[in-house]
C-alpha cells in the first residue's frame, strides 16, 4: 500500500527532498505530496505500533527515483532557419518550388 506524506517543515531537510526530486524551477505547496515509493523502507517509522499506520523518520530523504531524461525545449517557429542557406525564416519562401 502506498501512502502520500506532506514535505517536510524543515528548511535543510525540504532542500534535499527538491534537490533529490530533479524538477526545474519548482517549489511544493502546501497541498504537495510525495509519494512513499521514493522512501526507502528503513527510513521510515511505524506509529501506535500499527502494522498499517507509518511515516518517514525525522531526516529521512527520498532517494528512489528513476529519473527521465528532461525535456529539450524545441525551437520556435520563428527562430528555426527556413532553407540550407540560413535565411531566417520572416518573409521569404519557405522552397524554391511551387506544390500547385
Amino acid at each position: 500500500m502506498q501512502s502520500l506524506f506532506s514535505f517536510p517543515m524543515d528548511k535543510s531537510i525540504l532542500m534535499k527532498w527538491i534537490l533529490r526530486m530533479k524538477r526545474v524551477n519548482w517549489k511544493p505547496s502546501t497541498h504537495s505530496r510525495l509519494c512513499s515509493k521514493h522512501i526507502e523502507r528503513n527510513q521510515f517509522q511505524r506509529l501506535d505500533h500499527s502494522k498499517r499506520i507509518r511515516k518517514p523518520c525525522f531526516g529521512a530523504i527520498p532517494t528512489l527515483f528513476s529519473h527521465v531524461k528532461p525535456i529539450v525545449q524545441r525551437e520556435t517557429r520563428n527562430s528555426r532557419k527556413s532553407n540550407e542557406e540560413g535565411e531566417e525564416l520572416g518573409n521569404m519562401k519557405l522552397c524554391s518550388h511551387d506544390h500547385t
